[in-house]
């Protein structure tokens, strides 16, 4: 596993789309769900500001969810995030679909770990340990 960055060291802006940070493309399988209920989620791109998913629910922007991640090997990562936007992106398989953005509610040192975990499980295509 490759050294995780310090939080210090992360941009404190990136482009103009206002983003505290800049998005990852997500190069292994990582899906997501609230944890509470069945609604499964497809991971658009996460950072280290937060994430967007796609799922056949429109979220309230401002509403705080807690959310599962289960990556490579079983990894699971819970976090919670609150909504930033929410947009109707089409129908899949009959139902209307919205990708939504989230922003990670970071609010100890114990989270700030789980968002490295769930990056370094984004970008490792091959393991996580």
């Amino acid at each position: 596993m490759r050294p995780l960055p310090a939080w210090d060291d992360r941009p404190l802006s990136w482009g103009g789309d206002g983003r505290a940070a800049p998005r990852l493309e997500v190069e292994t399988v990582l899906t997501g769900c609230l944890v509470r209920g069945t609604l499964r989620m497809t991971v658009h791109d996460l950072g280290f500001g937060g994430f967007s998913v796609e799922a056949p629910l429109a979220f309230a922007v401002g509403s705080q969810h807690d959310f599962r991640f289960i990556g490579p090997e079983g990894m699971v990562v819970e976090i919670r995030a609150e909504t930033v936007y929410s947009r109707a992106v089409g129908l899949r398989e009959g139902m209307d679909h919205h990708l939504t953005g989230f922003k990670y509610l970071v609010d100890s040192d114990e989270t700030k770990h789980v968002v490295d975990l769930l990056i370094d499980a984004a970008l490792s295509p091959i393991s996580f340990e």
